[in-house]
C-alpha cells in the first residue's frame, strides 16, 4: 500500500520498500518449502498434501510471483512479464489462511457460489418475464412535449396545452385552435412554414398585426376557413388525419423527449430498467411517468392510470425485499451450513435448547380471588368470544380512526366522536375488569397487557387534557390521539403465527442493536 511508481528509486523509502520485499519473500519461501517438506508437495485427495489445499495454493502463486518479480527486476528483455507484479496484491489474502473465522467467511461464499447460480436463474425468469410484460404496457409511452418553446408557448397556456392532450383533426377544430396553425401563429416555426411557401409570390402579401390578425393585401382575414379558401392556409402535416399529441407538439416546434431517463421500449432497456428499480434508484419516478402515460405519441396526463402504481408498489416488494434478497438468504445459509462443520449433532442440539431456554421466561399464573362474581368474570375474560369481542371493536376503531380525513362533515366528525367516546369506555372497562380479576402483579407480568394499558393510559391522559384542562388543540393532544392507533398490533395476538413471529422480532432487537 505504500508503495507508489511516482517515488523516487533512490529515496530512502523506496529502498526500504525493496529490502521489506526481499526479507518478506526469503520468510514466505521457507515457509512454504517447510510446509511441503513436512506435509508433501503432492498425494490424494485426502493425504493432507500441501497442493491438496487451495489456501496452500493460494500461497504458492504469491511465493512464485513475489520470487519471478525479484529475479526480473531491472531487465529489460522481459518488460512484458513485469505485469506479474500485479498479482503481489493477493498477498493480503494470505491473513486469511491465518484466520478460522475468515476461513468460514470465505470458504461460505464459495460454497454457496452453486446456490446463487440456481438462483440467478430463477431472478433472470422473473425479470425477463416482467421486462416482456413492460415492453407490452410501456413501450414508446414514457414520452412527452418539452424544450424551450413547450415551457415559455405551450405549458402557460390552458387551452393550447389542453388541445396539445387531446388533439383533433381539422374539421373537429375550432377557428381559434385552426389560427395555432395559420400564418399568423405565436410558434415560430408555424410561420417559417409560412414565410417559405409565400416568399416568391409578391401578389400575395401576408402580413400579421399586433393582436395576431392576418391581413392579406391589407384587407383583415381572420377567419382560417377564409384563408384556406384562398389558398392562403397550409394544412399542417398531418393534414386530414386526427394527429396526435407528438404531431402538434413537433408542427409547434417544442421537443418530444422521454420524461425519465428509463424506457420500456424493448426488452432489454426494459429489462435494465425493471432491475435499476428493484434496487429503489429512481423508482418512484418511473412509477409516476407510468401512471401518467396515455399511449404512443400522446401527451402523460397526470394521474392517468393510478393502477399502476400499485403494480409498481408489488414489484418492489417482490423485486427488492424477496427476489433480490434471496442472494443474501442463500450466503447466510452456506455461512451458517459451514460454521455447523465444526460441531458435532449433540453439540448443536444442546447449544439450540441453551438458547431457547434463556429466551423463555417463567410466567406467573394467574390468580384471582374466591367470590363468584370474580370467578364468573374472569370464565368470561378468558373465554373466546370475550376476545373476539374486543378484537372486532379494535378492528372497527381502527376502520373509524382511518376515516377521518382533511374537510370531513361536521356530522361526521360528532359522530366520530361520539364514537371514540364508546370505544374508549369498552377498552378502558376491559383492562379494569383484568386487573380486578387477575391482580395487578400477574396482570402487568404479561406484556401484551403492558401494551394495552400504555395505550389505554395515553387515550384517559388525552380526555384529561381535553375537558378538564380545556385544552382542544395541540401538539400533545393529537398525538395522543393518534396513539390510540397503535392498538391494532393488539390484532396480531389473536394469530398465533403472526405472533410467534411478531415475539422473534422483539427478542432479536437487542441482538440488531
Amino acid at each position: 500500500a505504500i508503495d507508489n511508481p511516482l517515488n523516487d528509486p533512490d529515496s530512502t523509502i523506496a529502498r526500504v520498500l525493496v529490502m521489506a520485499g526481499y526479507v518478506l519473500t526469503v520468510l514466505f519461501t521457507i515457509e512454504m518449502l517447510m510446509k511441503m517438506t513436512l506435509l508433501g508437495i503432492w498425494g490424494p485427495a485426502d493425504s493432507g498434501a500441501y497442493m491438496r489445499s487451495g489456501w496452500n495454493v493460494l500461497d504458492f502463486v504469491c511465493v512464485v510471483v513475489s520470487i519471478l518479480s525479484l529475479a526480473l527486476e531491472g531487465q529489460s528483455r522481459f518488460k512484458a512479464l513485469r505485469s506479474l507484479r500485479a498479482f503481489r496484491a493477493l498477498r493480503p489474502l494470505r491473513m486469511i489462511n491465518r484466520r478460522p473465522d475468515l476461513k468460514i467467511v470465505v470458504e461460505a461464499l464459495f460454497h454457496a457460489v452453486p446456490a446463487l447460480a440456481n438462483v440467478v436463474s430463477v431472478c433472470i425468469i422473473f425479470f425477463v418475464l416482467i421486462a416482456i410484460i413492460g415492453v407490452g404496457l410501456f413501450k414508446g409511452k414514457l414520452r412527452g412535449c418539452n424544450g424551450d418553446v413547450f415551457d415559455s408557448q405551450i405549458a402557460g397556456q390552458a387551452d393550447v396545452y389542453h388541445f396539445l392532450e387531446r388533439p383533433s383533426d381539422f374539421s373537429g377544430m375550432s377557428n381559434e385552435e385552426k389560427l395555432w396553425f395559420g400564418p399568423c401563429s405565436s410558434f415560430s416555426s408555424v410561420q417559417s412554414r409560412y414565410e417559405d411557401a409565400f416568399a416568391a409570390d409578391s401578389s400575395t402579401a401576408l402580413s400579421c398585426a399586433d393582436g395576431g390578425e392576418v391581413y392579406v393585401n391589407g384587407t383583415l382575414v381572420s377567419d382560417a376557413d377564409d384563408l384556406e379558401s384562398l389558398g392562403l392556409y397550409l394544412r399542417p402535416t398531418w393534414g386530414d388525419d386526427t394527429p396526435t399529441s407528438r404531431d402538434v407538439c413537433e408542427e409547434w416546434g417544442a421537443s418530444w423527449e422521454r420524461i425519465v431517463p428509463q424506457s420500456f421500449d424493448n426488452v432489454f432497456s426494459s429489462l435494465l430498467t425493471f432491475f435499476e428499480i428493484s434496487t429503489t434508484e429512481g423508482w418512484v419516478d418511473v412509477m409516476y411517468a407510468a401512471v401518467d402515460s396515455r399511449g404512443i405519441d400522446m401527451q402523460p396526463i397526470r394521474n392517468h392510470a393510478e393502477i399502476f402504481a400499485v403494480a409498481f408498489s408489488f414489484f418492489e416488494v417482490f423485486g427488492n425485499f424477496l427476489i433480490l434478497n434471496i442472494f443474501v438468504g442463500v450466503i447466510c445459509a452456506a455461512y451458517e451450513g459451514e460454521k455447523s462443520n465444526f460441531i458435532t449433532p449433540e453439540q448443536a442440539t444442546w447449544k439450540k435448547t441453551v438458547e431457547i431456554a434463556l429466551m423463555i421466561k417463567p410466567k406467573r399464573q394467574k390468580t384471582r380471588d374466591e367470590s363468584e362474581m370474580t370467578a364468573t368474570a374472569a370464565r368470561v375474560i378468558e373465554s373466546p368470544g370475550f376476545e373476539y369481542f374486543i378484537m372486532s371493536m379494535i378492528l372497527l376503531n381502527t376502520v373509524l380512526l382511518a376515516s377521518r380525513h382533511f374537510g370531513e362533515p361536521g356530522d361526521f366528525t360528532s359522530a366520530a366522536k361520539y364514537a371514540n367516546w364508546v370505544f374508549s369506555i369498552i377498552f378502558i372497562s376491559e383492562a379494569v375488569a383484568k386487573i380486578w380479576v387477575f391482580t395487578w402483579r400477574t396482570y402487568w407480568s404479561d406484556q401484551w397487557n403492558r401494551f394495552d394499558f400504555l395505550v389505554v393510559l395515553g387515550t384517559v391522559l388525552g380526555f384529561v387534557l381535553q375537558w378538564a384542562f380545556d385544552i382542544r388543540i395541540t401538539s400533545v393532544v393529537q398525538a395522543l390521539r393518534a396513539f390510540r392507533a397503535a392498538r391494532i398490533f393488539r390484532l396480531l395476538r389473536g394469530l398465533e403465527m403472526t405472533k410467534r413471529l411478531t415475539d422473534t422480532l422483539v427478542l432479536t432487537l437487542p441482538e440488531l442493536a
